[in-house]
């Protein structure tokens, strides 16, 4: 009963115009944001770093003289437009404060560089004269006319000035502008070069402990989170609504099966075609990688992107069936799609894009390699993915009862009866 219960969904589910759509979107962000989009990328990411190299790239890190430096030139830019961008949900938000707010932000900057917002735009005015005498036919023959304003120099900081301080200052401004403000992750405004000793040990880490294929593997975990922290939903709600507007539901709760048997058959049918193109994704990329890495005699884990896929993305694209299908069972309705809205935006807005686990439903790793990050949050990531793992199964059995109840009569929401068979006489039997 349950075989075939499951394969009717598979069936109904290879049906439907949304479930290719959600493919569409998986493709998309593969083909987009992932980057493995060609032979040559790989061999020069995976290639292992000389001597003789100019640049053995950098990696960010909470360096305070950077930090300071660049905040206090971005509320300088910030205060002179009264235009303050942040990040509440993903997407961006330009804030504009009010003149007591204004008024502490000029006091902030007063504080950390020494300079009035007036004596700063003279500074300013001082450096470009000295910066245009200085490069005065490179300015002419390529730039022409150079416009100094917080970016070109470094902002100085007051002597006074401490790193905690700094930090309190910045919260008050974060607090001003807002959730997601420029006030926040102070790691992203400092940066370190990487020296060759560095390099060679990414490399290492790379080759001997990632196997190559396992730090793409997370690169792909982390773009196909997004997809499956949201989309899925989308196809959940609109199954489970589908009987429900045809009028069909309480035809259905006639079947001879268990509760557990047509939920259980739902969901697994639902995170199987789900989940069926991100491995086959997956497999497109090891081979690709592969094919590379063989060229250079790189051995590479075959396995990683089954690995990944399993352990980071399984659980959220579990979370996101079972909270929808709840949701919907209780409402009847399509509000499922805007909770699961909130859910995604609170995570993305509130996750820091590697680094960061604690309770995110998507695991953020927007970095390429990064198995040093990786091994430190190795802890933090199992038991992330363990408690949306026992989530899941938790909603799944709270969306059974609910199920089961309303096989029985029992409604959750008011509406009207709908009337099976004419014959009112005849008692129905769930």
């Amino acid at each position: 009963m349950f075989l075939d219960l499951f394969g009717q969904e598979c069936k109904k589910i290879s049906k439907n115009i949304l479930y290719y759509a959600l493919i569409i979107i998986m493709i998309l962000f593969y083909a987009t944001q992932y980057a493995t989009d060609s032979s040559e990328d790989i061999s020069l990411m995976i290639r292992e770093p000389r001597e003789s190299d100019a640049d053995y790239g950098y990696r960010y890190a909470e360096i305070p003289e950077q930090v300071m430096s660049e905040l206090a030139g971005n509320l300088y830019r910030e205060y002179s437009n009264n235009n303050y961008p942040s990040y509440p949900f993903g997407f961006i938000k330009y804030v504009k404060l009010n003149a007591n707010k204004q008024v502490r932000a000029a006091e902030i900057f007063y504080e950390i560089t020494g300079y009035t917002i007036e004596e700063y735009n003279d500074f300013l005015v001082v450096e470009y004269n000295k910066q245009k005498e200085e490069f005065k036919e490179e300015f002419e023959e390529e730039f022409g006319e150079m416009i100094l304003d917080g970016y070109t120099v470094s902002t100085p900081i007051a002597e006074t000035m401490t790193y905690e301080r700094f930090k309190e200052l910045m919260g008050q401004m974060s607090e001003m502008v807002g959730v997601g403000s420029s006030y926040s992750n102070f790691e992203r405004y400092g940066k370190e070069e990487l020296t060759y000793e560095n390099a060679i040990k990414e490399h290492e880490n790379l080759v001997e402990k990632d196997k190559v294929s396992g730090a793409y593997a997370r690169n792909f975990s982390d773009y196909m989170g997004i997809v499956l922290g949201l989309f899925p939903a989308f196809l959940v709600v609109s199954f489970s609504l589908k009987d429900k507007r045809a009028k069909m539901e309480e035809l259905i709760y006639l079947r001879k099966a268990s509760s557990l048997a047509i939920v259980g058959s739902r969901m697994l049918a639902q995170t199987i075609m789900v989940f069926l193109p991100l491995l086959i994704l997956g497999l497109i990329s090891t081979i690709e990688i592969f094919l590379v890495a063989k060229t250079m005699s790189y051995g590479i884990d075959l396995l990683a992107f089954v690995k990944y896929s399993f352990a980071w993305l399984l659980p959220t694209l579990m979370f996101t069936i079972g909270l929808s299908y709840l949701i919907t069972e209780l409402a009847e309705n399509a509000i499922a799609i805007l909770v699961q809205v909130v859910v995604w935006f609170y995570n993305i807005s509130g996750t820091l894009l590697y680094g960061d686990y604690g309770l995110s439903l998507m695991i953020r790793h927007n970095i390429f390699g990064g198995y040093e990050i990786y091994k430190a949050g190795f802890n933090e990531i199992v038991g992330n993915r363990i408690f949306y793992g026992m989530l899941s199964l938790i909603l799944f059995f709270i969306t059974t009862f609910v199920y089961s109840q309303k096989r029985k009569g029992k409604s959750y929401v008011k509406r009207k009866p709908i009337k099976v068979f004419a014959d009112s006489s005849k008692k129905s039997v769930a």
